[in-house]
């Protein structure tokens, strides 16, 4: 009891004093410990069913993360048989996948949404010129030289390898999507920097 309050004004009225301060009243404190402990029961019942949800939350993630990458060993398996039936190796067609992801959003943001597919639509030539500003954002001066050694010699190489993949039934295309969209879209020798000039930090 603290300050002429009685315990009972914390938990519930006792029967015994009907919440007044009596001296020490142990109706006062008897109802005080059973309404904690019946708290202390609520309290540790729903920490038990929160602590229970969790669980099954994360075990739920498991299960999705797993199911995740079941699809991602498996569409890594399917572009491996690809590259291997093509002039081009595996990082030619994981490099085309990133960077048609990185023309897509170029286009047209981030948000793609429930939008349809051919509503975030890019053509051959649009395409093309994503990949090249990809590459040379991610390579550098460097870009010419991975490329080639992926045996991407001209635009018409971009083409080669999306259409392998829709073939594969790993990208989608509309009707109007030919393979000669592609071609000669620009000259490699021109489009990608093979110097640094001096001027350009100056």
């Amino acid at each position: 009891m603290w300050a002429g309050v009685s315990v009972c004004d914390y938990f519930e009225v006792c029967a015994c004093c009907e919440g007044r301060f009596i001296g020490w009243c142990w109706g006062c404190v008897l109802w005080g410990l059973f309404s904690l402990g019946k708290n202390v029961i609520i309290f540790l019942l729903l920490s038990y069913r929160m602590a229970k949800m969790i669980g099954q939350v994360c075990e739920f993630s498991k299960r999705v993360n797993c199911i995740i990458r079941r699809m991602l060993v498996l569409h890594m398996m399917e572009m491996s048989q690809i590259a291997k039936e093509s002039p081009f190796p595996l990082d030619a067609f994981l490099f085309v996948q990133r960077g048609l992801e990185y023309t897509s959003k170029q286009e047209y943001g981030d948000a793609v949404g429930d939008e349809d597919v051919d509503s975030r639509h890019v053509s051959g030539e649009q395409l093309c010129w994503g990949l090249k500003d990809y590459a040379v954002g991610e390579y550098g001066l460097l870009a010419l030289t991975v490329l080639r050694r992926w045996n991407i010699l001209t635009s018409y190489d971009f083409g080669k390898i999306v259409f392998a993949m829709v073939d594969a039934g790993l990208l989608h295309k509309t009707e109007g999507d030919r393979l000669d969209d592609f071609e000669d879209v620009f000259d490699f020798l021109e489009a990608f920097p093979r110097t640094i000039h001096v001027a350009d930090f100056v």
